[in-house]
């Protein structure tokens, strides 16, 4: 069933994604993140082919590889824009490195 969902929106009170949390969600294109969410775990939007864009919340300050194999993401943090093949800066910004 997890292979359906289209459309993902976490509330306020979610703090956390976990790790793999929506791995292999092929299908899922739409993704909202609310302000609130501090950490995004390992592989937490794995294989998701079809996600291309999101926005990460300021309030978020550690990442863990979490878009691997997501190749079309466009991932939005503090204004700036990361493709695939710059993923790994969106992390750097994030966790500080």
């Amino acid at each position: 069933m997890k292979k359906k969902i289209t459309d993902v929106t976490l509330p306020a009170s979610t703090t956390i994604i976990g790790e793999k949390a929506f791995c292999d969600c092929v299908a899922l294109t739409n993704v909202t993140l609310s302000d609130g969410i501090v950490e995004i775990g390992y592989g937490a939007f794995k294989d998701c082919s079809a996600l291309s864009s999101v926005t990460i919340p300021d309030s978020v300050t550690k990442i863990d590889q979490s878009f691997l194999e997501c190749r079309n993401i466009k991932a939005t943090y503090k204004g700036a824009t990361y493709d695939y093949e710059h993923i790994e800066d969106l992390y750097s910004a994030i966790n500080g490195k």
